[in-house]
């Protein structure tokens, strides 16, 4: 497998890092649709990483993850979450440093199908980097306002990618911030999962799809309420 350099990485809020990746131009290449995924490694300490011998991070070290950089971009941008032993690990390497990277993988989002169509994007946790691209795409190709993006977490403490969220809103994209657990704190938010609140928004979507990552509960309870969305339960489509 080809080596990426990290070039970047910072906090994006909510226990997710946002990490940029210069992955090889034939690697580079396989990244053809949105939401697609990438298998990292990483092998060894590098350039004075320590690795404390008393975790569970091995040797060789593992992970996948959503790409949620633009099809065909020459960097590859991952939002991964701060736990498990791959994302220790990239939490710890140094900038300049490299991982083993796979090619895209994974059917990912034909965005084409949802062409002047509703779309609604339902991502839980750091599945929110699969859907990331094809929000700014839509954006990009004026179709923001039939856009519906759909952000489940459980609490108010996993908040994240607050100023992207605010680009997506002043562009015309609706943003829903689902949160699982009852938090007085945050009234902006909406309350329960997110196929809960995009029944008790009234999201209409006929004709349109639905582009979801996540939770198998969230992509299931998607397909129950399709009808009540104006949907056929076929019209909801995973990445993978």
């Amino acid at each position: 497998m080809p080596h990426a350099r990290l070039l970047a990485r910072h906090s994006v809020g909510g226990g997710l890092q946002r990490l940029l990746l210069e992955p090889p131009p034939e690697v580079v290449a396989s990244h053809v649709q949105h939401g697609q995924y990438v298998e990292l490694r990483h092998d060894g300490p590098q350039h004075g990483l320590i690795l404390d011998p008393e975790t569970t991070i091995g040797a060789a070290t593992r992970g996948y993850f959503a790409l949620a950089s633009t099809p065909g971009s020459p960097t590859w941008e991952l939002v991964v979450k701060e736990s498990g032993a791959m994302a220790e690990r990239l939490a710890k390497l140094a900038i300049g440093d490299t991982v083993t990277v796979s090619v895209a993988q994974g059917a990912g989002f034909d965005l084409e199908k949802a062409s002047h169509q509703p779309l609604l994007l339902a991502a839980t946790g750091s599945g929110i980097a699969a859907v990331l691209s094809a929000a700014r795409a839509r954006i990009e190709a004026r179709e923001a306002t039939h856009t519906y993006l759909l952000h489940g977490i459980r609490d108010g403490s996993e908040r994240t990618l607050a100023e992207e969220f605010a680009r997506f809103k002043d562009a015309g994209l609706e943003v829903f911030v689902c949160l699982s657990r009852e938090e007085p704190r945050f009234p902006q938010e909406e309350k329960g999962y997110v196929q809960d609140v995009a029944v008790r928004r009234g999201l209409r979507l006929g004709g349109g799809l639905v582009f979801a990552a996540g939770n198998p509960r969230m992509i299931g309870g998607l397909r129950e309420a399709a009808e009540v969305l104006g949907l056929a339960r076929e019209a909801v489509v995973v990445n993978h």
